[in-house]
């Protein structure tokens, strides 16, 4: 009874794979191919090229995904009106490539519908492509594809309830394929780095540097996992993660040396130390450190180079006014009248009428206000 009901189910499962990969309507509309070859006079020549041009701008649009079933009979039927050239009886290989032609014409409208009705799972499986899943993980991104076209061979055949009922389960499976996809390209860098941190024992020395970079990691892993379509936030938690990796394994190198060093030792570092930072001060300060305070020394140089930035920022402003003000074809403003005017233009003339005699003495004010030459690029000094 058992060995039965084995046979029975295995029987079931044949029929039901069976009946996704072939189209009912294939039979009947190849009969009707076939009244109709009859009846043809077109060149079977001039119909043969313009069916193998239907199909192969077929499968450019892409409809060996979305209408699989029908671009699959009309490939085997224009195989076997290829097969029957050439031939006394043409009826037969036309009847071949009308049904092949009516096959692309119906796919166009099963391909509508199946972008329609599983918009959601090929949205993701469109957006896998594009993240290069295909070469990350090539055996289970093809698995998904099958799993979608045997979604849509159910809407060509006419079932469209039965392929929304699977969706969910698809999207699903999709969705955790994305998140290992971001996870292999996004924290690839970060568990290299995570291990040379181990390696070079910087979780024992820079014990705290190494507790935040652990975080970072957790955060990228957390919006990959919550966030997954979130580009730039994943991106962003990458980098913070990578540098925070990078910082704690310099620290605990550092720590490392540090510890292991005597009093004399210490002493020469802290001098060496001091030392690298004499020249970028003095150069930005004009003056020598009064002091050896690392943290006034770095506080008062970060001082400096926000003044520089905004030293520059105002001569580029200024710069960038010159500039436009002797660009041709720029409006101009008149310092007087407030109107402005377009200066002349290459090539035309330009009438000039005296103006009466003013005896007025310049005043201090009439002077421009800003004199760009007095200060520029060269007092900036550049910090190596």
């Amino acid at each position: 009874m058992i060995f039965r009901l084995q046979g029975c189910l295995l029987v079931l499962l044949f029929i039901s794979a069976c009946s996704n990969t072939q189209l009912k309507q294939f039979e009947t509309l190849h009969a009707q191919s076939i009244v109709q070859a009859k009846q043809q006079k077109q060149d079977d020549a001039a119909l043969l090229a313009s069916t193998q041009k239907a199909l192969q701008a077929a499968h450019q649009a892409g409809w060996d995904l979305i209408a699989p079933l029908h671009l699959a009979h009309a490939e085997q039927a224009l195989e076997q009106a290829i097969a029957l050239q050439p031939t006394p009886n043409k009826t037969e290989a036309i009847s071949h490539l009308l049904t092949a032609n009516t096959l692309l014409a119906n796919a166009a409208k099963y391909a509508q519908q199946v972008e329609r009705h599983l918009e959601p799972a090929l949205t993701q499986i469109r957006h896998l492509e594009q993240m290069g899943t295909n070469t990350l993980y090539p055996n289970e991104y093809k698995r998904q594809q099958e799993e979608f076209r045997r979604l849509a061979s159910l809407i060509e055949n006419d079932q469209p309830r039965e392929a929304l009922a699977l969706q969910s389960t698809l999207t699903d499976s999709l969705t955790r394929l994305e998140k290992q996809v971001l996870e292999t390209k996004h924290t690839r860098l970060s568990a290299q780095l995570l291990e040379s941190l181990y390696s070079s024992e910087a979780d024992y020395y820079a014990p705290m540097a190494a507790k935040t970079a652990m975080q970072k990691i957790a955060d990228l892993k957390s919006l990959i996992t919550h966030r997954n379509r979130d580009t730039k936030a994943i991106e962003a938690a990458e980098q913070q993660a990578i540098q925070a990796l990078k910082r704690a394994i310099s620290l605990g190198e550092e720590s490392k040396r540090l510890v292991g060093l005597n009093s004399a030792e210490a002493e020469q570092h802290v001098a060496e130390m001091f030392a690298q930072l004499e020249v970028p001060y003095a150069q930005l300060t004009k003056r020598a450190p009064e002091a050896i305070d690392l943290a006034l020394i770095t506080r008062n140089m970060a001082d400096e180079i926000k003044q520089l930035q905004a030293r520059v920022a105002k001569q580029q402003a200024q710069l960038t006014t010159l500039k436009q003000a002797s660009t041709p074809g720029t409006p101009t403003v008149s310092a007087q009248s407030g109107e402005r005017f377009l200066p002349p233009e290459e090539g035309s003339i330009v009438t000039l009428r005296s103006l009466p005699a003013d005896n007025t003495t310049p005043s201090s004010h009439d002077a421009p206000e800003t004199e760009v030459t007095e200060q520029s690029f060269d007092s900036v000094e550049t910090v190596e």
